[in-house]
């Protein structure tokens, strides 16, 4: 997937299901909007796929029960490089949420004005992960958790992300 946009949808704006290798390079994923309660993916949903990058993409004002702007799940290797996630909302997961995957790396991504109810701006469950050099500014975290959700038996996390003037009502960053 390359230099797509993928707006204003009233489903999934991309739904990929037992990948070999997704790379998802300068797209555009704007306004998509799930309404049911058990929505997951609004802007880029993968079920089961080996290898998954994500590089130079954008995703905003995205709405999903959960993973406003990407979910993924059952999968092998998930990168995410320099991509821009803002104005999402969800109830878990308002950017990005990744549930059972075997590693992930997030890298020189920004996270803005994202909007969650219950957990996680962003929810990472995966055996491996590695965050460097990312920026989370001015994410509302409206639930009683944690703003943003890591649970792996080997975690990465690099001194050089950047927390900047976040909002969480109760509970913890991190």
């Amino acid at each position: 997937i390359s230099h797509c946009e993928m707006h204003r949808n009233k489903g999934k704006a991309v739904e990929v299901f037992h990948g070999q290798k997704i790379i998802c390079i300068e797209n555009s994923f704007l306004e998509n909007i799930l309404e049911n309660s058990a929505s997951r993916g609004a802007g880029l949903f993968i079920q089961i796929c080996e290898n998954i990058a994500i590089i130079n993409t954008t995703f905003g004002y995205n709405r999903a029960s959960t993973g406003g702007g990407v979910y993924v799940e059952n999968s092998g290797y998930v990168s995410s490089n320099t991509n821009a996630f803002f104005n999402n909302e969800a109830k878990l997961g308002a950017a990005i949420e990744l549930y059972n995957c075997r590693s992930a790396i997030n890298k020189k991504c920004t996270f803005f004005h994202n909007s969650v109810e219950n957990y996680g701006i962003v929810a990472l469950r995966c055996k491996i992960i590695i965050i460097v050099q990312v920026i989370f500014k001015f994410n509302v975290f409206h639930g009683l958790n944690y703003g943003i959700i890591i649970d792996s038996a080997y975690i990465v996390f690099n001194s050089n992300n950047s927390f900047i003037q976040n909002n969480l009502l109760t509970g913890n960053l991190v």
